[in-house]
């Protein structure tokens, strides 16, 4: 299809305030699009194959059973935290530490081949039924946030091919999340509705970025899209922390990701990409925040703008992206 190369403007989030630049012109220069080589480890040098025999920590989570597992969550062997230490604070001179107390789980799927539009709706349900028990173990344990996240492919920053998910738990809030929550605190104080409900019901009129529905979740390319192709799924419901979700309602989630993410590897030449989930954060639930993934394809790379102003050039109108990824 032909690039709409007239929509060139700046596009504001409305909850995150965050500015974009929407430059459609630039696309053929700086889209990277290319069929993806995957390359899969022998059983033997592959390490989660088997976790366990691989010197990886007993599983805290596994399904359906030892024996013929499908899913487990075990502690990352290289953790960017660590959950035997104790939390303390240091100043020096102007500079704030924290001891790198937290979380930093692996969550292993057997299929050295499925990621995770290729996984049965079953085991895919699985992999977030395990990330909701991680949660809520990790609010027990005096965690303020907790981020569950796939890294798919090298420039993505997976450096294991087998597929496989992570989740952090810190014990911070990071100021990114700090200010959607804000956000989605003055949306309601200012529209006396929820932003991100909002968001939803416009794009349901709208139609055009909707990419997958069904009764439970949606899928959508972003307004203020900070990357090519990059959508977000939400469950229909307002439902401000990820671990609350009824089974019926992540079901439908899982769903819509899966049928998202299939139809981006096969209308986009499967991309690397990263997907994570933004939820309220666990010690204090924000009644105005509503869950949601985001899903970020690496086809372009961030250069001087985008560090140095952090206002993102997006080259491909969030339309277009939708209709690509839907259309061969």
């Amino acid at each position: 299809m032909s690039i709409n190369k007239n929509n060139l403007e700046l596009r504001q989030d409305p909850i995150t305030k965050e500015w974009v630049i929407i430059s459609p012109n630039r696309s053929k220069k700086h889209i990277n699009i290319q069929k993806q080589k995957r390359e899969v480890d022998l059983q033997n040098k592959d390490p989660f194959w088997d976790p366990q025999k691989s010197g990886n920590e007993k599983p805290s989570f596994i399904k359906p059973n030892i024996e013929n597992w499908k899913v487990q969550i075990f502690p990352n062997k290289y953790p960017a935290l660590k959950s035997d230490i104790k939390l303390t604070k240091n100043q020096n001179g102007p500079y704030n530490t924290l001891s790198a107390f937290g979380f930093h789980d692996l969550i292993v799927t057997k299929s050295q081949t499925q990621n995770f539009s290729e996984l049965s709706k079953e085991d895919a349900l699985l992999v977030f039924q395990g990330a909701k028990e991680r949660y809520k173990f990790m609010q027990s344990k005096k965690i303020k946030y907790a981020m569950m996240f796939q890294n798919w492919g090298p420039t993505a920053g997976a450096s294991v091919p087998h597929p496989h998910y992570q989740i952090i738990g810190l014990p911070i809030i990071p100021n990114s999340v700090l200010n959607s929550l804000n956000g989605a605190d003055k949306y309601y104080k200012k529209n006396h509705s929820y932003g991100y409900s909002d968001i939803i019901k416009f794009e349901k009129k709208y139609k055009k970025r909707i990419l997958s529905e069904n009764e439970h979740a949606i899928s959508f390319t972003r307004f203020a899209s900070k990357e090519p192709f990059d959508f977000r799924v939400f469950p229909k419901k307002q439902i401000p922390e990820f671990s609350r979700t009824n089974d019926k309602i992540l079901e439908g989630v899982v769903e819509v990701l899966q049928k998202s993410l299939t139809m981006l590897k096969k209308n986009v030449k499967d991309p690397d990409y990263n997907f994570y989930i933004h939820s309220s954060p666990l010690d204090k639930i924000n009644k105005y925040y509503h869950w949601h993934i985001d899903v970020i394809p690496r086809v372009t790379i961030s250069a001087g703008v985008e560090y140095g102003l952090g206002v993102e050039i997006t080259v491909l109108d969030p339309d277009e992206s939708a209709f690509i990824i839907k259309n061969d």
